[in-house]
């Protein structure tokens, strides 16, 4: 991850004129990361722009918590079968710090 200041840098030589490898030899970063961030807002840069996974998935925590609640011996081979069936996208959740705090809600509240 590169700081304000180097995506500031890139946005100035890119304004300048400058190519996208030449950026990346004077900023000192990988051209993937200048190619990341080229188009890209300032917004964007600071995540205002960006749709925050956990935001996607709190859909599905008002489900979660209640099954979790209500059945204790819910286990992570039930879940898959809710994904199999497309009730809920269960491997983007359990990547998520949402599942985790559902768990912790869950658990507290039996």
């Amino acid at each position: 991850m590169i700081d304000l200041e180097t995506f500031r840098r890139i946005k100035a030589l890119k304004k300048d004129g400058y190519v996208q490898r030449s950026v990346a030899a004077d900023v000192g970063v990988n051209l993937k990361t200048v190619q990341r961030w080229w188009n890209r807002s300032e917004d964007e840069f600071l995540g205002n722009g960006r749709t925050n996974r956990d935001d996607r998935l709190n859909v599905y925590k008002d489900f979660l918590v209640g099954e979790l609640s209500s059945e204790s011996n819910l286990t992570d081979t039930v879940l898959q079968e809710y994904y199999k069936l497309s009730i809920m996208p269960i491997i983007l959740i359990a990547r998520s710090s949402v599942f985790n705090d559902i768990s912790c809600a869950a658990t507290s509240s039996l």
